[in-house]
């Protein structure tokens, strides 16, 4: 490979890996596990790179030797990045709301668990047993929480200090509700924790209803970013075999031009895959030491 070639291969692989940092940089953090200083950002980006499945990592490991032996054997050296950033982005751009959808999930779960509670208070049950008994018929997707706080109360935690360790498991501001109404029925006895159970349960259900209805929205916006995704790869490679202007791409000032239009290719992707992504909103059932960091 002659030293020009060898620049623009280097060239690529920087590219890349700033598109590779760029695509980590717009997913969401990973969930808290406990209460920590806030980490540098190097920290931050390691933390997110092992969310890359197994088959993931074995698609970007085949499809980079693929595109160095590309770049290699041929004049296209932008198959360098360009070949790994498509097997790994175009495929995740396909399957949008992932995150949207286990979210709804748990509140549909969240919301019949705590019909459930309720209906089991109305029986006059005290606060801990009626936790305890929820436990048979939890829902999966919120099963794993539930079962901790069932231990926690079967350990003689007290019930405030469960209750929040609770909400802590759950993360999310939805589940801050249920449990500050728990703990505060915890520690005032009363029959109105049963009533504000089931207006929390009803607002819940609201919530799930407004968020299904715009994931149908965006389904459609999603449907047309696909195509595009599809079509504009196989137009531009049509375009590049069947006209005079492959040879000039082929060039080393070509492979610099294509670099810049795949770049903004895939950031565009990036965009718009960010775009549709729901922020979480900010929780308030936080520990005093989770505040202050």
């Amino acid at each position: 490979m002659s030293v020009p070639m060898a620049l623009w291969a280097l060239v690529g692989l920087l590219v890349s890996s700033g598109l590779v940092l760029i695509y980590v940089g717009t997913q969401p953090p990973p969930p808290p596990s406990g209460p920590r200083p806030p980490s540098p950002t190097w920290t931050r980006i390691k933390a997110r790179l092992p969310r890359l499945s197994r088959t993931e990592r074995a698609v970007l490991v085949i499809t980079s030797a693929a595109g160095l032996a590309v770049a290699v054997l041929t004049p296209w050296t932008t198959a360098l990045f360009a070949l790994p950033l498509a097997a790994i982005m175009i495929p995740r751009m396909f399957v949008g709301g992932g995150e949207d959808k286990v979210r709804t999930e748990r509140l549909v779960a969240l919301e019949e668990w705590a019909r459930g509670l309720a209906g089991l208070l109305g029986t006059r049950a005290r606060l801990n047993d009626a936790l305890v008994g929820t436990l048979r018929s939890t829902p999966e997707a919120i099963r794993e929480p539930v079962s901790k706080l069932v231990a926690r109360l079967q350990a003689n935690r007290p019930a405030d200090e469960a209750l929040q360790a609770f909400a802590d498991d759950l993360d999310d501001p939805t589940g801050d509700l249920v449990a500050s109404a728990l703990i505060l029925g915890s520690r005032q006895s009363g029959a109105g924790l049963r009533r504000i159970l089931e207006q929390l349960t009803n607002e819940v259900a609201n919530e799930v209803r407004i968020r299904r209805e715009i994931e149908t929205s965006r389904a459609g916006g999603r449907t047309e970013a696909k195509w595009m995704m599809i079509l504009a790869p196989l137009g531009m490679f049509v375009f590049l075999a069947f006209t005079t202007y492959g040879h000039f791409y082929a060039s080393p000032f070509g492979q610099a031009i294509l670099s810049l239009i795949l770049v903004a290719f895939f950031g565009c992707l990036v965009w718009m895959h960010a775009v549709t992504v729901t922020k979480p909103e900010p929780r308030f059932l936080v520990r005093a030491t989770e505040s202050r960091s």
